[in-house]
């Protein structure tokens, strides 16, 4: 039996000790007008750390995704109905002056209950995973053309039916994580190894930008045959106990500003 943890999140505008939960000083919640009408898709604008700080706004964007900023969780840690992820909003909320990210996030939270009714919990549940393990041949990273003076870390590049991923001493778990945010499952790092590596992987993206003439013309591999041919690396299936956030209970429409 799966055990059931943290029950009914966010039922409650009130911290334990009584106190109201930080909140946005005003916000208008509206369903979003059709995609196409002349708007951008899932954009995020705004907020504590941009040149914006006071104001944050969630352009066309779905349940799903909020239920992933509020709570700082990946697409597959969250579930629930068909409709959180086909029905968009548009939010624009007022941040209080000196207010944290951390805060916003909190103040996002609050404001699906407030006007989403949003009810839901924690629980463990199986899920399809990856282990990212050495191939048969070994490590064949070959390092790319990373820029002088780059800084660790990585960056993405697109371009039509290819994705770029510039890469410098990144460890494999940083690796692993990247190919989790692509996949949209877990991948856990089982290669044993512990250095870190430069390397330039190009690769088939899930979304193709162009659509299906891009695609038609794109020499770019799927991600899993580009890792396996251009760094030795494998994707093997396994089976992975995760954390997820399950909505209970939610209404379509939110409620009037």
């Amino acid at each position: 039996m799966i055990p059931v943890m943290n029950l009914l999140l966010g039922l409650s505008l009130f911290s334990q000790g009584g106190q109201p939960k930080p909140q946005f000083d005003v916000a208008s919640v509206k369903p979003a007008a059709p995609e196409g009408a002349g708007r951008g898709y899932l954009q995020i604008r705004g907020g504590p750390g941009t040149n914006d700080p006071t104001r944050v706004t969630y352009t066309y964007t779905s349940m799903k995704r909020l239920l992933e900023t509020a709570y700082r969780l990946r697409q597959y840690e969250v579930v629930g109905p068909d409709w959180i992820d086909s029905q968009f909003y548009d939010i624009v909320a007022k941040v209080p002056e000196g207010a944290t990210r951390e805060q916003v996030q909190t103040m996002l939270q609050n404001l699906l209950v407030e006007r989403f009714k949003l009810e839901a919990h924690r629980e463990s549940r199986d899920v399809s995973a990856y282990n990212l393990v050495l191939g048969k041949k070994g490590l064949q990273i070959k390092n790319g053309k990373i820029p002088e003076g780059a800084l660790p870390g990585f960056n993405y590049t697109t371009a039509p039916g290819r994705m770029t991923l510039t890469a410098k001493k990144l460890p494999m778990r940083g690796l692993a994580g990247l190919l989790t945010q692509q996949l949209g499952r877990p991948v856990l790092d089982s290669t044993g190894l512990t250095d870190t590596y430069d390397f330039v992987l190009e690769f088939l993206p899930e979304s193709i930008e162009g659509g299906h003439e891009a695609l038609v013309e794109s020499q770019a591999q799927p991600l899993p045959i580009a890792i396996q041919e251009q760094l030795g690396l494998k994707l093997e299936p396994t089976r992975s106990t995760i954390q997820v956030l399950v909505v209970d209970n939610a209404t379509k429409t939110p409620r009037e500003n």
